[in-house]
């Protein structure tokens, strides 16, 4: 038996089938707790991979995990698992395949045959089956029978013809999510986002829909769908959306770095020192992601310009497009600035803190739901000044939009 292996079970972990369980030598020991549950064919690597007790690796079948942290009683189906966090009592089903910059907090879930990337599920937030989520924030909802929820076979269209990704979609937002008050979302099955969108608290779209424009209107039901045949030449590089791409893009951001403020000042007291600072890693890498694919953007945006000129487009939208890609650098470092600092809004945060009640003994999400409305309301108002004086401030650069609109 292989020495590793053997010590995991001399401390406690349960590991019914040893000679089908494999352990990398990049496994510190020490980061898997007893009491956790490697089942037959489960595989572990990283040195930053951490189990925690009561998770279950490989219930529905093998399942690979690779530079992962895990909080007790999270459960893995099947699949391939990397560089992503799972909060405590998170559970993925068979066959997943959840990649580098996730984060599914407490009581989430992703049902059989779901790809998800660069993708923050909130409490309770539930993924159905054969689903492609990728570079999706999900918020909403207030408990387990009340929960955001994304139906089978729907698809978040994140690659464009242009081959971009600068296409994040925020179900939701931070500054009101976290509070675990607000209606739920469903995206109805069979159906789609075309990235970046924007969708309201207590939205409903209809099974089949592909939603192309924002609504940030609450307890709206949409239904879209193209009712025409259209055929016409493409013309890639041209991008006449880029308003709502760079807003979308902004506000996403701004709502990543409102949620490193809320694990750094509230959720810093609900989780081991591992899994704390891994999940900071995790939305760090989230901003970085994000900038990445907004410096494909400019390049792509720059060779483009030409075509628009040649053409006579709205000389607004050329302007629009020279501003950011001669103003791109700044944007990004500004960015990093707001990304790095602990002083953001620091007289409403300490007005939020000296009000809220971190009562001995009761989890994130009891404390959470105990909230009182006028704790609340200190919190909001903290991290959506965040959001809003981000996204401002970066707007301010170019000089073309409001992000409030």
């Amino acid at each position: 038996m292989d020495k590793i292996i053997e010590k995991l079970i001399q401390k406690g972990v349960l590991i019914e089938n040893p000679y089908s369980v494999i352990i990398d030598k990049t496994i510190d020991i020490n980061n898997i707790e007893p009491g956790a549950v490697l089942n037959h064919g489960a595989r572990l690597s990283g040195e930053k991979t951490y189990i925690s007790k009561g998770c279950i690796v490989g219930k529905e079948g093998p399942a690979t995990i690779e530079n992962c942290v895990a909080d007790k009683n999270s459960i893995f189906g099947s699949g391939y698992f990397s560089g992503s966090v799972f909060l405590e009592d998170s559970k993925t089903g068979s066959n997943a395949h959840v990649r580098k910059g996730c984060i599914l907090e407490e009581k989430s879930s992703i049902a059989h045959t779901c790809g998800i990337k660069q993708t923050i599920l909130f409490p309770y937030a539930t993924l159905g089956s054969l689903i492609n989520f990728c570079d999706c924030m999900l918020t909403g909802g207030t408990s387990s029978k009340n929960h955001s929820e994304v139906g089978s076979s729907f698809i978040h269209f994140n690659f464009t013809p242009n081959q971009d990704k600068a296409t994040p979609s925020l179900m939701g937002n931070v500054f009101e999510g976290v509070f675990l008050n607000k209606p739920p979302i469903f995206l109805g099955g069979q159906g789609g986002l075309v990235g970046p969108l924007r969708i309201g608290f207590g939205c409903t779209s209809a099974a089949g829909s592909i939603l192309r424009r924002d609504e940030l209107r609450e307890n709206r039901l949409i239904f879209e769908n193209l009712h025409k045949n259209l055929n016409t030449e493409v013309k890639t590089g041209i991008y006449l959306s880029l308003n709502k791409i760079l807003k979308n893009n902004l506000f996403y951001i701004s709502n990543l770095i409102a949620l490193k403020n809320w694990y750094m000042f509230v959720r810093k007291n609900f989780l081991n020192q591992k899994i704390y600072d891994f999940s900071i890693l995790t939305i760090n890498d989230a901003v970085i992601e994000r900038v990445n694919q907004l410096k494909k953007l400019s390049s792509k945006v720059s060779s483009g310009i030409d075509i628009l000129k040649k053409e006579g487009r709205n000389s607004k939208l050329i302007e629009l497009k020279e501003n950011y890609c001669e103003n791109t650098s700044k944007i990004f470092d500004l960015i990093f600035k707001f990304m790095e600092s602990e002083n953001l809004c620091v007289k409403e945060r300490d007005e939020f803190l000296n009000n809220f009640e971190n009562k001995d003994n009761l989890s994130y999400l009891d404390t959470i739901h105990l909230m009182n409305d006028n704790s609340i309301n200190y919190g909001v108002l903290w991290l959506k000044k965040i959001v809003f004086n981000i996204t401002e401030e970066l707007s301010l650069i170019l000089n073309k939009f409001d992000i409030r609109e």
